[in-house]
């Protein structure tokens, strides 16, 4: 079925390095370093290259006015610890969560050629956009790679109604020589709230299943879904995987977990402080070619 006339009236489409060059150019506007805006940029026109446009450019006015309340550091400065001879510690200094996230995997890839294999935990970060995107950061360099993050509450553990759990994403991938890799991306939710907000913005009823409203009630209305929670897959598995990846992106990072990560688009009183978790392995560590 065809969009609406309105609707597809309200869409423009550009090329994909105009795109990039918009982003870009807004980013530096808002005091942005040219380095760490080529990164968020190339991060956001990625998603929505990939089809993932939850997590596209949509989401460039929320970083920008998060940039203006102080909420995100336009200048950190990212200098990984090493913990181990294979694990570093990252602070993230309240950066944007692409440029964290990218340096972070840098130095677990500088690892991992060095070592086999590469652990990087990184706190006060924030949102870091599409998972997948440092997973292809790993595959560029020939590495198996684990990434995972924690979020805001946005979903209930199973059998509840308040949120508590983010929709804190996994990742991984691992190359497959003259084949395509293998790429999993993927949230413990059944629909992330980046589909919701979509349907929110186009006028689109969600489908049963993706959501309860704020009395608990299954709802097809976007707004009252983004006012409620969302719901896990598999039930009492979507809970256990969020709180794996709670664990490993925040718990063990130093960074806030559970219910206590801030929500970028409610809370302002404070930044975020998400966590996150990469690993990076040569795909030969165990059995040499």
């Amino acid at each position: 079925m065809s969009a609406p006339p309105a609707l597809e009236a309200a869409r423009l489409y550009v090329e994909a390095g105009a795109a990039d060059a918009f982003a870009r150019r807004l980013l530096l506007a808002h005091g942005v370093p040219e380095h760490d805006a080529a990164i968020v940029a190339a991060c956001l026109v990625g998603a929505d290259l990939r089809g993932v446009d939850t997590h596209g450019l949509c989401r460039l006015p929320g970083y920008l006015d998060r940039l203006r309340r102080g909420l995100i550091n336009p200048h950190p400065v990212l200098e990984p610890e090493r913990v181990t001879p294979v694990a570093a510690a990252l602070d993230g200094q309240n950066g944007f969560g692409f440029v964290v996230g990218t340096r972070a995997m840098q130095e677990a890839i500088a690892i991992a050629r060095e070592l086999g294999v590469g652990v990087v935990s990184a706190r006060r970060s924030t949102h870091f956009g599409m998972a997948a995107s440092y997973v292809l950061q790993a595959l560029d360099a020939g590495l198996i790679s684990l990434v995972f993050s924690n979020a805001s509450p946005a979903m209930p553990p199973w059998g509840a109604r308040t949120a508590l759990l983010g929709t804190n994403p996994f990742a991984a991938g691992a190359p497959a020589g003259r084949h395509p890799p293998f790429l999993l991306d993927m949230s413990p939710a059944v629909a992330a709230r980046g589909k919701i907000r979509r349907a929110e913005r186009r006028g689109e009823k969600i489908p049963l299943g993706y959501a309860l409203d704020a009395d608990g009630r299954a709802t097809r209305d976007p707004k009252a879904a983004l006012g409620g929670v969302v719901l896990p897959i598999g039930t009492y598995k979507g809970s256990g995987l969020s709180m794996l990846m709670d664990i490993f992106g925040g718990v063990i990072s130093g960074a806030n977990y559970g219910g206590d990560v801030g929500d970028q688009y409610k809370v302002y009183d404070r930044p975020q402080d998400v966590g996150h978790f990469f690993l990076a392995m040569k795909p030969d560590l165990f059995v040499p070619e």
